[in-house]
């Protein structure tokens, strides 16, 4: 806790010890963590790559924060080895971001959090074979309607929409990306922005459980317009969680074709027996559409991802972006156009992004 600038007070309780299993524990924080935290005995290469060392990777989803860490500690002495954001960022750093600077590796002892078998020295778990069981009788697949940016496009402002049906089959006959189109994880078929791949939700709150998803009914049409920049959010959020599930497939599929696949650790819940870690929650990406928006403030022009260890599930933030404010003359026409424009913080109220546009004469 101490190499994250958390409490080191927190209180910590063991939920699982599975040690003699998996060579792993599962302790409870929820002063400092969002979830479990997982403590698993690793093999970690030292710098110059030509040895290992036995660690403890402690994997803790931080509170009130979007950052997701692993944190190496050495088994037998205690000293901090090394730490990861598991959260990459689209460009700005972290809102609350927890304490990143490297702490010093001369001896010094993790006091906080300290796991011990008897000994300080464990084997690892021995390599495993998995056995992965038939599947069931693949269940009709159907053709599907987007409205959407089309891949490879990054926002309205490139293209208009367009509107694209099935486009797995972009992918080619008999490729393995595609195999039950994107609404079906061969146990079940669904009518919303839901597969095997991903699951696009509303997360407006900001709580990570996930809310809304966009319908498509039985006919899995996902048409839904977008207002453009004056529209409210919450408007055209059927139109984002659309638009966000579609390109979460589309980059399955393409980075599918280049090796990214079930042996590879890619994002499915259903590996169809070809590979990778199976698990019972599988591993398709957990996709949140205005993420935080009615948090106070709200999550604004950012976005992230985070990811751990194969067959656990991935977790994608995006959120709103409120943009440049414009001011525009319509007349007369000598200095009509479009300029730039500050707003001030007086009034939240007022912002055009919770009001829309104003227009009047001055």
């Amino acid at each position: 806790l101490r190499h994250l600038g958390l409490n080191e007070a927190a209180s910590i309780k063991l939920a699982e010890d599975n040690f003699a299993i998996t060579k792993s524990y599962r302790v409870e924080a929820p002063e400092v963590a969002k979830r479990p935290i997982e403590v698993t005995l690793y093999w970690t290469a030292t710098d110059d790559k030509q040895k290992v060392r036995l660690t403890w990777n402690v994997n803790i989803d931080v509170k009130g924060s979007n950052d997701w860490w692993n944190v190496r500690i050495d088994a037998q002495t205690g000293e901090f080895v090394e730490k990861d954001n598991l959260t990459v960022y689209e460009h700005s750093a972290p809102t609350n971001p927890v304490n990143t600077t490297p702490p010093s590796q001369n001896g010094e002892q993790v006091e906080a959090m300290h796991f011990n078998n008897g000994n300080n020295a464990h084997p690892l778990i021995e390599n495993q074979q998995v056995q992965f069981r038939n599947p069931l009788p693949p269940p009709n697949v159907t053709s599907a309607t987007y409205r959407v940016y089309r891949f490879p496009y990054e926002s309205p402002a490139a293209i208009a929409s367009s509107v694209e049906v099935s486009p797995w089959n972009m992918a080619g006959a008999g490729n393995s990306a595609t195999t039950l189109g994107w609404h079906s994880d061969n146990t079940n078929n669904y009518e919303v922005t839901r597969g095997n791949n991903v699951h696009a939700v509303d997360d407006r709150d900001g709580n990570n459980i996930g809310g809304a998803t966009a319908e498509g009914g039985s006919a899995l049409l996902f048409d839904f317009p977008y207002g453009g920049d004056s529209a409210q959010p919450t408007t055209y959020l059927n139109a984002a969680l659309t638009n966000l599930f579609y390109m979460n497939n589309m980059m399955h599929d393409v980075w599918y074709k280049y090796g990214f696949n079930e042996a590879n650790g890619n994002f499915q819940q259903n590996n169809y027996g070809r590979g990778g870690v199976v698990t019972f929650q599988g591993d398709a990406v957990q996709a949140d559409a205005q993420d935080g928006a009615e948090l106070s403030p709200p999550n604004l022009n950012n976005a992230n991802f985070s990811i751990t260890a194969d067959g656990t599930r991935p977790r994608m933030q995006m959120y709103l972006f409120d943009g440049t404010p414009s001011f525009v003359i319509n007349s007369p026409a000598g200095i009509a156009g479009t300029y730039p424009a500050g707003e001030s913080s007086l009034s939240t109220a007022n912002k055009l992004r919770n009001r829309g546009p104003i227009t009047g004469e001055v």
